[in-house]
């Protein structure tokens, strides 16, 4: 739950060009801490269901979590590089 909030604490910002007007990479720290918060939902999901569900369950739980380390791994990547459309107006 904590995860999805995130999501759209991130979602509005960008809509409403919050993070456009901060210098630093808040962006991707708030997707990350996105990620590892739906990644522990969904660890704590697969707890509670692990005894209902069979193998299609269990190979859906491994196959979404391992989605979600390319998104960590590109973020903290996103981080080295700078922003999309921060030159300047007059830079192009």
């Amino acid at each position: 739950m904590l995860g999805g909030v995130v999501w759209l604490v991130l979602g509005f910002s960008m809509v409403f060009g919050y993070l456009q007007a901060l210098p630093g990479r808040e962006d991707v720290v708030l997707l990350i801490i996105a990620l590892l918060l739906t990644a522990a939902g969904l660890v704590g999901l697969h707890a509670l269901q692990r005894s209902r569900h069979g193998l299609l369950g269990e190979a859906g739980f491994y196959i979404a979590l391992a989605s979600l380390v390319p998104w960590v791994q590109e973020s903290s990547w996103r981080e080295a590089r700078p922003l999309r459309g921060s030159r300047t107006r007059g830079a192009l």
